[in-house]
């Protein structure tokens, strides 16, 4: 279900607007059975691998508010609200709850400014957006938590068979699949936006445009926490027999089993709370990995509309992109651990686009004027086919880079009936 309502008051100088969405979905992950390779080290066709049952359903809302003030023929005031809803992915916490959809909120402000009859405007706009929960990145945060605290449960389970699985039969860690389980964040996204256009001619129009984004990450992994601090008891009364003494688990055995190796309890420490543990809590409030703070276009746009060239247009355009974050220095956790510091980031490259297009329109006169459009695009125009860093390592050098496209063109034609 869904409308919008759109009003003008005060001899248009306000406008209304108000629109409402209402979602329902629910969803099903593939089968755990399918989700592994077969003898042949391949996965299961899609043709013959199957989806679990359907999950309980989710009912949500999108709203948006808003309104524009004309103050002025020259000055307008703007602001809108807005609620957002995604429906649930079908995956799950460690205890087998499915997360719920995502939720958003944000609110955006400003006022535009013009000039020099209409020629010149100039629009500032302030946003603030939020959404959660969502995925949390691979890396450091998917793995490799998710394999260490399995590890650590499997083996406690072998050596006291009397500990039970936790939520055992009610969809609890990993009975629905490794895959299916994931950390989830929050995300504050704050930033300002300023545009401003001129039309020197009415066939010339210029654009420049810019924006600062900051993108932070809150409430990282917060039902992995809930989830060890459930188990960590059961995991500590474990015991077993060594001979013909009982002993603690937790305390005197190799978490894998090896002789030699660390005990659960060092494991626990040096791996789960040094190390996963402390890294979300180290990434909470801060800028989100691959973010770009700063952007920016320039674009020139010229109309052909007499002569021999009457129908042709051609625009030039560059895009400029800071450099995103690709990587951490280290720093010396509690324990000796050397963690990620995401207060020192490894920033790549910036970036610069340049892409050109040439339209031109006619009518086929033979065809009953049937209207028509054949339009070239060239990006990358100076064929920048670079390199460009996108994985840093703690030194700061750079591990993994991806090549920018080289120039291409594209070719397509539209007929209006």
């Amino acid at each position: 279900m869904q409308f919008a309502v759109q009003d003008y008051v005060l001899n248009d100088r306000i406008v209304l607007l108000y629109g409402y969405r209402k979602d329902k979905a629910r969803s099903a992950s593939l089968d755990p059975k399918y989700q592994t390779t077969d003898w042949s080290g391949l996965n299961t066709s899609y043709k013959v691998a199957t989806f679990g049952e359907w999950g309980d359903s989710q009912t949500g809302s999108t709203e948006t508010e808003g309104i524009v003030f004309h103050l002025t023929s020259w000055l307008s005031a703007l602001y809108n609200h807005s609620k957002t809803f995604q429906p649930n992915i079908g995956k799950y916490d460690p205890f087998g709850t499915v997360y719920p959809g995502s939720t958003g909120e944000g609110t955006d402000y400003g006022f535009n400014l013009k000039l020099f009859k209409d020629t010149l405007q100039l629009r500032l706009t302030h946003y603030e957006n939020t959404a959660g929960p969502i995925r949390a990145g691979n890396s450091p945060f998917q793995d490799p938590i998710r394999d260490n605290l399995y590890n650590i449960d499997v083996n406690i389970m072998q050596l006291d068979p009397t500990v039970a699985a936790l939520n055992a039969g009610q969809g609890g860690y990993r009975e629905l699949g490794r895959a299916n389980y994931w950390v989830m964040l929050d995300n504050l996204s704050k930033g300002n936006e300023l545009s401003l256009s001129w039309r020197p001619t009415r066939n010339w129009d210029f654009i420049v445009n810019g924006s600062k984004t900051k993108t932070v990450q809150s409430n990282i992994g917060q039902a992995w926490f809930e989830w060890i601090n459930a188990r960590l008891p059961v995991w500590q009364a474990a015991t077993t027999t060594v001979g013909s003494a009982t002993v603690n688990v937790w305390n005197t055995q190799p978490f894998n089993l090896t002789p030699g190796a660390q005990t659960f309890a060092q494991y626990f420490q040096s791996v789960i709370q040094d190390q996963s543990l402390a890294t979300f809590m180290a990434y909470d409030g801060t800028s989100v990995d691959q973010g770009r703070q700063l952007s920016g276009n320039l674009i020139t746009a010229y109309r052909f509309t007499e002569g021999r060239l009457k129908g042709l247009s051609t625009n030039l355009a560059f895009r400029y992109r800071s450099g995103a974050t690709i990587g951490y220095a280290v720093t010396t956790g509690a324990g000796g651990t050397l963690l990620l510091d995401p207060t020192q980031p490894v920033r790549g490259p910036y970036t610069i686009f340049s892409d050109l297009g040439l339209n031109y329109s006619g009518r086929l006169k033979m065809f009953e004027n049937i209207r028509y459009r054949v339009q070239l695009n060239v990006r990358n125009l100076f064929n920048n086919w670079t390199l460009v860093p996108v994985k840093a390592l703690s030194t700061g050098e750079f591990a993994r880079y991806n090549r920018l496209p080289p120039r291409t063109y594209i070719v397509s034609t539209t007929f209006d009936f």
